[in-house]
Formats: structure tokens, C-alpha cells, sequence
């Protein structure tokens, strides 16, 4: 069995975060989740890839990166419902 790398747990993750904000519907739990998913994403972007692999944002492959735009959608989601009250 495959081993997942950090890039494919952080997609994973992301997408179960981001399907439960949704559901929840709370403009603080979806600011403050998407400050935290931001923050892992680019800490993963800082680091260096693995042997053999070229990719734009460090570590970071495709779902992450993914995973990465859905936390800033989110954040600009919940600071425009938290502007708008």
C-alpha cells in the first residue's frame, strides 16, 4: 500500500473542511478554518518538493493547491458576510 503524501492528506482535508463549512454555515468557524487551512497550505508551499519532482509551489501539488483556493474563497466568503452582517 502507497504511503499518502502530505500534499494528498492536505487535499483531503481541505475538501472535508470545506463541505462541513458549507453545511455549517457560520460566517466565524468558516474565518477562522480558512485561516488555518491557509497557514498549513503555505507552509507546505514552503517546503522544498521531494527528489525527482518539479512543482511551482513547493511540495504543493495540483489537489493541494486546489485545496489551497478553496481556503481563500472561503476566507473572502466569510470576511464579505461578516462586512455585511
Amino acid at each position: 500500500m502507497k504511503k499518502l503524501s502530505l500534499t494528498e492528506i492536505y487535499a483531503a482535508a481541505a475538501a472535508v473542511l470545506l463541505l462541513l463549512l458549507a453545511l455549517v454555515n457560520n460566517a466565524w468557524l468558516m474565518l477562522g478554518v480558512s485561516i488555518l487551512g491557509l497557514v498549513a497550505g503555505l507552509i507546505l508551499a514552503h517546503k522544498p518538493p521531494p527528489e525527482g519532482q518539479q512543482t511551482m509551489l513547493g511540495s504543493l501539488r495540483r489537489a493541494g493547491v486546489f485545496g489551497l483556493v478553496g481556503f481563500a474563497v472561503a476566507l473572502g466568503f466569510s470576511i464579505i458576510i461578516l462586512i455585511r452582517g
